[in-house]
C-alpha cells in the first residue's frame, strides 16, 4: 500500500512496514488526516482502511450530543458539547448557541430533520428516519467524515411514530459492516415479535421472527439500544436486558438472552444503561443513592459502584447545592464514559462529571436558564471520533457515489471558526 509516494526528508515512506504508517498517521488530527486521504488513491484506502478502524478504537471522548428545549417556543434542538470546551472548574459554561459540530452536521443531511428523527446513535454513526416519508427513507450518516448513505426503502415499513428502529455498527469491523433492525414498540401478546433487519453487506431487508418469553409479551421497549460484540442490547418495560445475536445467517432464526435488570423490584422505573470500556453497564437510582452495575459474560450483573447522591452533591458550589438537594429525585445517570469509569450525572439544566473512584465532581456543562435536556437518560450520547467511511468505492466525481443498492454521499467538513 502507498507505493506511489516518493522518500522525504531522507527516507522512503513506501519502504516503511505498515504498521508504522498506521502508528505515525493516527497522530495526526482528524482533520489533517481527511485532507490526507486525497493524496492519492493508495492513501485513499490506507487511510479509510487499515488507519480509521485503529483511530476509531482508540480514540479519545470527544463529548455528547443531547437533545434539548427552548422552554418558552417548546421546540427540541440537538446539541454537542465538546470536551475542548470544559474548562474542568466549578464555574458554568453557557452556551446560548449550537456548537459548531451540530451545524456542520444538519448542513449536510438531505431534509431539515429535528432529534425526533434521529433513531439511534451507535459508536459514530446516527441513523435518522425521514418523517414526511412513507414508506420510511432511513439515513445512516457520520458526523466526523459528513457523509451518509441512503438505505433501500422498504414498502412495508408505513411510516409509525411508536416503531423502535437500532443501529448496530462496530467501527473496528473490516470491511466496513452494519446492521438495522426494525421493530414495534408495541407487542402483542400473543404474536411473536417481528424483525426487519437491513444488512449493509448484502443491502437487502429480511424479515426474522423473535418468539419471546412469557414474561416479555405484552411489554413495551425503551427507545434505545446498544451494541457490543455482535449482540444488540435493548431494555423491556418488563424490566429485562434483551441480548440479541446478530451473528446469523438469512435463513437462520435471531437468538437472544433476556436478563433481569439487577434489583428491579427496588425501583419503579429501567434507569440507564450504555457502554464503557467494551462493557454494557447499567444504573439506577433513588433520592439517595445511584447503583451501578457491569454485565459480565453478558449473562450476570456485578455491583460495581453504590453512590451517596448527598455526599457527590456536597462538593458542588454552595450556590448549585441547594437546588439539587431539593430536586434529588431528579439527578439521573445521562451517560457513561466509554474509556474510562467516570458517569455524566444530570439534572434538566446541569451535567455533572463524576469518578466513583476518585469520588471528585466537577460540572461538565450548564444550559443557560430558558433551556432543559430532554430524556437525558436514553437521547444522550457520548460521542468519540470515527473516520471509518461508509462505502469502499471511490467516485471520480469526489462527490457522490450511485449503486444498485444504495446511494453514497461524501462531503467536505468544515468546521466553523470558534
Amino acid at each position: 500500500m502507498c507505493s506511489d509516494e516518493k522518500p522525504l526528508g531522507g527516507f522512503d515512506w513506501a519502504e516503511l512496514p505498515d504498521d508504522l504508517k498506521v502508528e505515525i498517521l493516527r497522530r495526526l488530527h482528524n482533520k489533517a488526516l481527511m485532507r490526507l486521504k486525497c493524496v492519492s488513491k493508495s492513501w485513499y484506502f490506507f487511510i479509510s482502511y487499515a488507519c480509521a478502524p485503529m483511530i476509531s478504537r482508540s480514540a479519545p471522548f470527544l463529548g455528547l450530543f443531547y437533545t434539548h428545549k427552548i422552554c418558552k417556543f417548546g421546540r427540541l434542538f440537538l446539541d454537542f458539547f465538546h470536551t475542548e470546551e470544559y474548562s474542568g472548574e466549578f464555574h458554568p459554561r453557557y452556551r446560548p448557541e449550537l456548537s459548531g459540530i451540530v451545524k456542520s452536521y444538519g448542513a449536510f443531511l438531505p431534509f431539515d430533520h429535528t432529534p425526533a428523527d434521529i433513531q439511534c446513535y451507535c459508536n459514530g454513526l446516527f441513523l435518522l428516519a425521514h418523517a414526511g416519508s412513507n414508506p420510511t427513507q432511513y439515513i445512516v450518516c457520520n458526523p466526523t467524515t459528513c457523509e451518509y448513505i441512503e438505505l433501500p426503502v422498504n414498502p412495508l415499513h408505513i411510516y409509525d411514530p411508536s416503531d423502535v428502529t437500532s443501529l448496530a455498527f462496530d467501527p473496528s469491523d473490516y470491511p466496513v459492516s452494519f446492521k438495522v433492525l426494525r421493530r414495534a414498540a408495541d407487542v402483542s401478546l400473543v404474536h411473536p415479535l417481528k424483525l426487519d433487519v437491513f444488512t449493509f453487506g448484502s443491502g437487502n431487508w429480511t424479515t426474522h421472527v423473535l418468539v419471546l418469553d412469557h414474561m416479555l409479551l405484552g411489554f413495551n421497549w425503551i427507545d434505545h439500544s446498544v451494541y457490543v460484540n455482535g449482540i444488540l442490547y435493548v431494555i423491556s418495560l418488563a424490566k429485562y436486558l434483551l441480548g440479541i445475536n446478530l451473528h446469523f445467517t438469512n435463513k437462520a432464526n435471531i437468538t437472544y438472552r433476556a436478563i433481569g435488570l439487577p434489583d428491579k423490584e427496588k425501583f419503579d422505573d429501567c434507569g440507564s444503561f450504555g457502554t464503557s470500556r467494551g462493557y454494557v453497564v447499567y444504573s439506577n437510582s433513588d433520592q439517595s443513592k445511584i447503583l451501578l452495575w457491569r454485565l459480565e459474560h453478558g449473562a450476570h450483573w456485578i455491583l460495581q459502584h453504590r453512590v451517596s447522591i448527598d455526599e457527590m452533591v456536597s462538593q458542588l458550589p454552595r450556590r448549585k447545592l441547594m437546588p439539587l438537594r431539593h430536586n434529588r429525585g431528579e439527578i439521573k445517570v445521562y451517560g457513561f464514559h466509554p474509556k474510562s469509569e467516570v458517569i455524566f450525572v444530570g439534572t434538566p439544566r446541569l451535567v455533572l462529571n463524576y469518578n466513583p473512584n476518585t469520588k471528585q465532581v466537577k460540572t461538565f456543562f450548564h444550559l443557560v436558564p430558558d433551556r432543559e435536556i430532554v430524556n437525558g437518560q436514553y437521547k444522550m450520547y457520548p460521542s468519540s471520533c470515527c473516520p471509518v467511511i461508509l462505502n469502499g468505492v471511490l467516485s471520480s466525481s469526489g462527490n457522490k457515489t450511485h449503486s444498485s443498492r444504495f446511494r453514497l454521499y461524501k462531503f467536505l467538513y468544515r468546521y466553523p471558526p470558534r
